[in-house]
């Protein structure tokens, strides 16, 4: 229902883990809250989770980008509760970046796909499935219910500043 500031890291509320939500009726004004500040955001995110605007509940909202002719658009989930029931083996190293930590990056294994099942806004159990990008992006908004950060998880512990990686990445 509005736009929240995003929690920046090392505040408390990033580090906490996050409880089931059992009130639907709130959840419906939280999602709203999360969308609206994800799309808001003048950095371009996939994902926000509840607690990145101060909120220790396990939801998060998470976009699933699809190529069209004309142009790219996005499918938006809300995911409360969610459960990982499947996740492959392989792994890729994975460019990752956080709205709540300004300017830096870093490389996280992530599994290559991954199964959650969740509840969704009217208390219904659905089953989501994402490979690349949008398995990142999930694994990435769990651990934020969990209070780990993707800076926990860096490749050899190191990040970047984005100055960093555009020397490091190739241009276009």
């Amino acid at each position: 229902m509005a736009v929240k500031p995003i929690v920046q890291h090392p505040n408390k509320y990033l580090r906490k883990i996050s409880t089931e939500v059992k009130d639907f009726k709130d959840a419906n004004n939280l999602a709203k809250d999360l969308s609206d500040t994800l799309e808001s955001s003048k950095i371009p995110g996939v994902g926000l989770s509840a607690p990145q605007i101060g909120v220790n509940l396990r939801m998060f909202v998470v976009r699933k980008f699809i190529e069209t002719l004309k142009g790219e658009s996005f499918v938006e989930y809300t995911v409360i509760n969610p459960k990982v029931v499947n996740k492959s083996s392989k792994k890729d190293r994975s460019l990752e970046a956080c709205l709540s930590i300004g300017d830096t990056f870093g490389y996280v294994n992530r599994n290559r796909q991954i199964t959650i099942e969740y509840t969704d806004l009217n208390g219904n159990k659905q089953t989501l499935s994402g490979s690349k990008l949008l398995s990142y992006a999930i694994q990435h908004e769990i651990d934020h219910l969990d209070g780990v950060l993707f800076i926990d998880k860096t490749v050899d512990k190191k990040t970047y500043t984005e100055k960093q990686i555009d020397k490091i990445l190739p241009g276009d």
